[in-house]
Parts: C-alpha cells; sequence; structure tokens
C-alpha cells in the first residue's frame, strides 16, 4: 500500500449511514455481512480493502438486504449483485 492510500475495513464500511439509534447489528450479522461484502467485491471486480464509492455502495446494498430480514451470505452476495447490476 502507498503512501496516502486508505485501507478499507469492511466492518467499519458496513456502518456507513447506519443508525445506531434506529437499528443494531449483532457480532454474527456483522460477519455474515462482512463475508457477504468480500464476495461481492471478488465478483464485481473491486478491491476489498481499498474505500471507494463502489465498495460504499455495496457496503450500503448488503445492509438493506440484511435490514430485510436475509440471513444466508450466499443468497445476500447474490441478491447485492443482482440488484446492483440491475441498475447499471
Amino acid at each position: 500500500m502507498g503512501e496516502g492510500t486508505l485501507r478499507f475495513v469492511p466492518e467499519a464500511a458496513l456502518t456507513l449511514r447506519f443508525d445506531f439509534e434506529r437499528d443494531s447489528f449483532e457480532p454474527d450479522q456483522i460477519a455474515v455481512m462482512a463475508s457477504a461484502y468480500d464476495r461481492v467485491c471478488e465478483r464485481l471486480d473491486l478491491t476489498s480493502n481499498a474505500y471507494s464509492v463502489a465498495n460504499d455502495v455495496v457496503a450500503q446494498k448488503i445492509i438493506s438486504i440484511v435490514q430485510a430480514g436475509e440471513t444466508e451470505v450466499e443468497r445476500i452476495a447474490s441478491l447485492a449483485i443482482e440488484q446492483l447490476t440491475s441498475t447499471l
């Protein structure tokens, strides 16, 4: 990693625009979201350990899918990819 490069931490990204007063996630849910995030980034050829607007969009999509009740890593990743690529 070069000078001036930010290191992206998936768990931190998953809290972006997250209302802690209204919503909360258990540690196991955070682990599931982080795994789904890594899978989506890999499939979309994004670097999961670097910050970008695309990474933020992926994280927000995963949060919304989990908030809707999905709990399986692969299903979350598949839904995120489906929803993200259908808007491209």
